[in-house]
């Protein structure tokens, strides 16, 4: 059996930690970061109600924990620590060199088949070119 439990959360509180988290000042501030007139905000407050989409959206990087609980780390730690790549070594080399080599070739292949249709463009413009003289010539 599931049970789902449906809590109530105050939106006022969770736009508040937004405020916190990215050292706001003001609603205006907030409604700026979040790319929302300053109305609709104050909408959101006097209907407790919020876009869910929007905030998820713009506040990458937030705790889901204290975005909504006001517990815990404000950001997310990140977990895997970035690795300096160093771009001179020979296997980052390599790779470039055949991606390099890769995509040359598909350019060269794509230049031939746009020449070929260029012809063969101008091959039936020529043909048609013809014929409506001759069709010209014909009615004389």
């Amino acid at each position: 059996m599931l049970l789902i439990m449906m809590i109530s959360i105050n939106k006022r509180d969770v736009l508040h930690r937004i405020k916190l988290a990215y050292k706001l000042n003001s609603d205006v501030e907030l409604a700026a970061m979040l790319d929302i007139p300053s109305t609709t905000l104050s909408s959101w407050k006097t209907r407790n109600s919020i876009d869910w989409d929007r905030i998820f959206t713009k506040c990458e990087g937030i705790s889901f924990d204290y975005l909504i609980y006001g517990s815990g780390d404000i950001f997310v730690a990140n977990e895997v620590e970035k690795e300096t790549i160093d771009i001179d070594s020979p296997a980052i080399i390599k790779l470039v060199g055949v991606l390099v080599d890769k995509h040359h070739q598909q350019i060269i292949e794509l230049s031939e088949k746009l020449n070929k249709a260029e012809n063969e463009k101008s091959e039936l413009m020529k043909e048609y070119k013809d014929k409506s003289e001759n069709s010209g010539k014909a009615k004389s």
